[in-house]
């Protein structure tokens, strides 16, 4: 079921990627230009698209694959729920950063239909994280395929957070070092804390 899962999450990546190219937004050299006023970004200079394509997707399909067996209803409800808010939390922060930024995943404010696409495999993604370090049980994984994971999502962050505001910005940001903090500290205990309550 891995490959399955994998695929999907691919083509939703895929799929961004043609909406952003069909709204001048994919790479420099489409025509777009920042409009008076404004900052511009590309899809392929988030850093963060690239982590979804190399590894977060497997990452992702992976976790589903062995922990599907032990996910019961409250968990899917408990997960939705947090990955809800945190997704909506985030979409927010874009859509703030938008009123003076044109980007593939927002305008004046608005979401686009990259942005949509993202929004959702954001929600899959996350839920997913919630699922596999709250509700899989320890034996249904590996010391090992827990470590690599944690640690390739703490470089995500830095790939979807920090190189982002510093690309666009020239600088970083104290909320994006907060952000960023605040989930390598949420990560870090999420990996750790059942080999601590040994």
């Amino acid at each position: 079921m891995f490959f399955l899962y994998f695929v999907i999450l691919e083509w939703m990546v895929a799929l961004e990627a043609a909406f952003a190219y069909r709204n001048g937004f994919l790479y420099r050299g489409q025509g777009s230009e920042p409009r008076p006023g404004h900052r511009i970004s590309f899809y392929i200079e988030h850093g963060g698209m690239w982590g979804d394509l190399v590894f977060v997707s497997a990452i992702v399909a992976s976790m589903i694959s062995r922990g599907l067996p032990y996910w019961t209803m409250k968990a899917y409800a408990f997960s939705g729920v947090i990955s809800l808010v945190l997704s909506m939390a985030m979409l927010k922060m874009w859509a703030g950063a938008s009123k003076d930024m044109d980007d593939s995943f927002m305008k004046d404010g608005n979401l686009t239909a990259c942005g949509a696409i993202h929004g959702l495999y954001m929600f899959v993604a996350i839920a997913t994280l919630i699922l596999y370090y709250a509700f899989t049980p320890v034996v249904a994984t590996t010391p090992m395929f827990r470590a690599i994971v944690s640690v390739l999502l703490m470089i995500h962050i830095i790939a979807g957070v920090i190189q982002p505001d510093w690309h666009t910005n020239g600088s970083i940001s104290l909320n994006t070092w907060l952000t960023a903090g605040g989930a390598w500290t949420i990560l870090l205990g999420a990996w750790l804390y059942p080999y601590i309550l040994r």
